[in-house]
């Protein structure tokens, strides 16, 4: 393959891909863009090479090594999609033999497929049962504590994690912990990545207490292991920021971020991808601890890299929403409206749905118009009154009514109805307002807006009203809206005018 590149006169295997070097080349790219094509070349020979001479090979076990091999190679490109395949193929050779050692390799197989198809999303059941056959056999044959136990038990719980089984995934972590513990003890690199695992699960549970207890627990024994500036260390500690702010430890949680964004900017750049999500976090940290205008600064500059960089739309749609946030509570609705739209076409889902409704709730002139622009995305939602957001009180999803102070930085602290009720003092340390200044706000979900909208609305025929109400009484019993918050029928207009002929 060497060859197809080093002449234009050589015979080329793939005349494209010389041709497409030479021509960076006399356009005098940079070096890197070459680079980059050459060993993309260079790659996708060696794996097609190596794929057509597995069928070549007499012994089915080299085979099944050989499929492995290709496997790992897709997996460090992260193209899950052919490593699935080349891992089934490996799986299905070594299947076919019968003896103890193939036992083992079975059991492996099974672990990287389960592992990639928990990395795709696929259904639990084209996976689960596969992990758990492995550690079966594996701790027949090996016994509980072999490192190849912990290796399979890990990508388990990353991958029940991945799929949103959170607690089962949590199950595994913690036992993985104490045995890795016991095995190795604390001040392993071994244990140090399952305290990691187990950080993200929690995290992902939405337990601020508990993120946070770990991650301090677990960054101190990585910047032990690794150095304060390591990738492993940073990720730990921007999980520890967002605790300490989840809990309203506004001052440590800032301090920290702002620890974490100097060193990435100072060890990666300030296009890195890590830097850039320090910058995201730091800006909506400084939204919630009232200083709008660091918070519009940093994130207007976060906006200006991105188009220059590799991040994906998720940090493009992220940075728009808060920006559009933080403006708003400035004052400037149109520009934070005009944010949200582009959020919403960048990347359009439940949260740029959230957003754009409720500035239109608080836009009476051009409510209509914006609502109409997002109708087709909350009509096919299909968890209606569940918020994309989580109470600071409790931690939990917002379902139905969403309360937020309206002296508060637009966004930055959301209740449910049982909290703002209940937990009034532990609401104060989010929200610091006195009256009259202090005033929460309900917002109800977008679906049910949009039926409030059109039955309280004065025009509309009894026919097409009647329809609506009916509408939306099953709406409201197939949500379980509560009966204090739904609509009656004497509170339509259109319903209660007395009769009139020439109505």
């Amino acid at each position: 393959m060497l060859a197809t590149i080093k002449s234009e006169d050589s015979v080329a295997t793939v005349p494209s891909d010389r041709d497409g070097i030479f021509d960076l080349i006399r356009t005098e790219t940079s070096f890197i863009a070459v680079d980059r094509l050459i060993f993309s070349t260079l790659s996708n020979w060696i794996k097609t090479t190596l794929e057509a001479s597995i069928r070549a090979l007499s012994s089915t076990a080299q085979q099944a090594h050989r499929w492995r091999a290709l496997g790992h190679i897709y997996l460090n490109e992260r193209n899950f999609v052919d490593a699935e395949r080349c891992y089934a193929h490996d799986l299905s050779l070594f299947t076919t033999l019968d003896d103890q050692s193939a036992h083992l390799e079975v059991a492996k197989g099974q672990a990287q497929v389960g592992m990639m198809r928990g990395i795709l999303r696929k259904p639990a059941r084209t996976w689960r049962p596969l992990f758990e056959s492995a550690l079966a056999v594996q701790t027949e044959l090996l016994g509980p504590s072999d490192r190849e136990v912990f290796a399979t038990k890990y990508s388990f719980a990353a991958a029940l994690s991945r799929n949103d089984l959170l607690h089962d995934a949590k199950d595994i972590a913690l036992d993985l912990f104490d045995a890795h513990r016991h095995a190795y003890g604390l001040a392993n690199s071994y244990t140090a990545v399952v305290m990691s695992l187990v950080t993200d699960i929690v995290t992902l549970l939405h337990d601020p207490r508990a993120a946070l207890r770990w991650s301090r627990k677990t960054s101190a024994l990585q910047e032990q292991l690794h150095g304060p500036d390591h990738i492993r260390t940073l990720l730990t500690l921007q999980i520890a920021g967002a605790a300490y702010m989840d809990l309203g430890r506004f001052d440590e949680g800032l301090a920290l971020n702002q620890r974490v964004l100097a060193t990435t900017r100072r060890t990666l750049g300030a296009d890195h991808e890590l830097t850039l999500a320090a910058s995201l976090n730091e800006g909506f940290s400084l939204l919630q601890a009232g200083d709008v205008a660091g918070a519009t600064a940093i994130l207007r500059s976060v906006r200006a890299l991105l188009p220059a960089t590799n991040a994906t739309v998720n940090y493009k749609r992220d940075a728009e929403l808060n920006l559009g946030l933080a403006l708003w509570t400035s004052g400037d609705m149109a520009a934070a409206t005009d944010h949200f739209l582009t959020a919403h076409r960048i990347l359009p889902g439940k949260d740029t749905v959230a957003a754009i409704c409720r500035v239109a709730t608080a836009n009476t002139t051009g409510r209509h118009r914006l609502l109409a622009l997002v109708t087709k995305a909350i009509c096919s939602d299909m968890a209606p009154e569940w918020w994309p957001t989580n109470c600071v009180l409790c931690s939990k999803p917002i379902r139905g009514v969403l309360i937020s102070c309206a002296a508060c930085p637009k966004g930055a602290f959301r209740f449910c109805r049982a909290c703002a009720a209940t937990k009034r003092g532990r609401l104060e340390r989010f929200c610091r307002h006195e009256p009259p200044a202090a005033r929460l706000e309900t917002a109800l979900p977008p679906r049910r807006r949009l039926y409030h909208d059109a039955l309280l609305a004065q025009e509309g025929s009894y026919d097409r009203i009647e329809s609506l109400l009916n509408a939306y009484a099953a709406y409201c019993e197939t949500h379980d809206v509560p009966p204090n918050e739904r609509l009656s029928r004497p509170s339509i207009p259109a319903l209660s005018r007395r009769w009139h002929p020439m109505l």
